[in-house]
């Protein structure tokens, strides 16, 4: 990214911390940044690409007397590398997507380790398939062979994606799969139990992996399901008063990623700052990409965006597609900027929250990062991604108020 910038001698524009549109719209319909320099774009394009990575820390706060802990510690998307972790006691707290990949990899090495479970996941057995130099050359000789290949798999993983609905046939093959696989993996009664979810598949974010399991069961684990009660210098105390001593303590905590405090500060038009309400209120757009009352801006990976059975790649191909023909628009009349129609806005994420209520991430009894506060999920995407794509080929501007410019 950086030599992109640096390349097109771009820096300047993309780094900003803020911007707002200027109350003078008869003469500019530009947007503004706030930090004291002069530079104005039309129109602006945003995407975040560590996606509330920077909250990660809101997560470790939680627990009381995280600043006590004399040895090392740090979160696994700040990974201390110069830190040796052989022959040591390490704790990793979090059992989610972070955790089974790091887990497997540090074990051998590690005089104890205390995992920390606050829900055991659904974690399915991962299909690697080895891709033969015979098939390699296939691909090559038959373009159209590999193409198939490709549809097939997409086709297969939008399958997969149903099991959004509790109890549908896909629902019910996985969490079968998924069932078997851990009853087949674990054979101790007791960290069977532990290991078992508590909810409906997909729930949570499905994970996978071949290496959980078998890494959980080593004699240097010890799994514990007891809250966290408090951290004091030389461990961590769990709920029923047990010290666990550590050297180490790795935070396998995720993200928060329905809070927007760490964007940068966008004001449109009537005063209304975007990503203020969002935090507020939870994040919406059009599509993820458009919000009314702030006009020629787009949003890359936007609420509502997100996936959870395929590549978000695809949803971020849709996206250029759509801004790119938003620029072409925007280029036939230019002095114009478009403001997205508030009832538009409004029926979209209406229909939007609607479907969702009636999803596994809301019916599958858990608690999960999908999920605001304020019960609101923002951000899955509850149609297929062929449907997004249909919807985002093209920009309909009858959803948009165009404005013309006295300039």
């Amino acid at each position: 990214e950086d030599k992109l910038l640096k390349k097109f001698n771009e820096k300047k524009y993309f780094n900003y911390q803020g911007s707002h549109w200027p109350p003078n719209l008869v003469h500019k319909s530009y947007w503004k940044k706030i930090e004291g320099f002069s530079e104005e774009f039309n129109p602006g394009v945003a995407s975040d690409p560590d996606f509330n990575m920077k909250l990660w820390k809101e997560g470790v706060r939680i627990f009381k007397g995280i600043n006590n802990f004399k040895g090392e510690s740090f979160h696994s998307s700040n990974w201390n590398h110069k830190y040796n972790l052989n022959g040591k006691k390490i704790a990793v707290i979090g059992t989610g997507a972070s955790s089974i990949q790091i887990i497997p990899h540090i074990i051998n090495g590690l005089k104890k380790m205390t995992i920390f479970q606050r829900t055991a996941p659904w974690i399915s057995p991962r299909k690697n398939i080895e891709i033969t130099e015979i098939s390699k050359n296939r691909f090559k000789k038959y373009p159209l062979y590999s193409r198939l290949c490709r549809e097939l798999i997409y086709w297969i993983l939008e399958l997969r994606g149903m099991f959004k609905y509790k109890n549908s046939l896909t629902a019910r093959a996985l969490k079968k799969e998924s069932s078997e696989f851990l009853k087949n993996s674990v054979k101790d009664k007791d960290l069977l139990k532990k290991l078992t979810p508590n909810y409906e598949l997909g729930c949570k974010r499905i994970l996978y992996s071949n290496l959980y399991y078998e890494a959980v069961q080593k004699k240097q684990v010890n799994f514990v399901t007891d809250n966290i009660s408090k951290i004091v210098e030389n461990g961590i105390i769990d709920s029923k008063g047990n010290l666990h001593e550590l050297d180490a303590i790795i935070y396998g905590t995720g993200f928060k990623t329905a809070q927007f405090t760490h964007m940068f500060e966008l004001e449109g038009l009537n005063g209304k700052k975007l990503f203020e309400e969002w935090n507020n209120n939870g994040g919406e757009a059009y599509y993820g990409m458009t919000s009314d009352d702030i006009p020629n801006f787009i949003f890359l990976i936007g609420p509502n965006t997100g996936l959870s059975h395929t590549s978000i790649i695809h949803m971020m191909e849709s996206q250029y597609n759509y801004a790119l023909d938003y620029l072409k628009n925007l280029k036939r009349k230019p002095n114009t900027f478009y403001n997205l129609k508030k009832s538009v806005f409004n029926k979209f994420n209406k229909n939007l929250q609607k479907k969702l209520s009636k999803m596994i991430w809301s019916t599958g009894g858990c608690q999960s990062w999908y999920i605001t506060g304020n019960k609101k999920n923002v951000t899955i995407w509850p149609g297929t991604t062929f449907l997004y794509r249909y919807k985002t080929r093209k920009v309909n501007m009858n959803d948009y108020n165009v404005i013309k410019l006295d300039i």
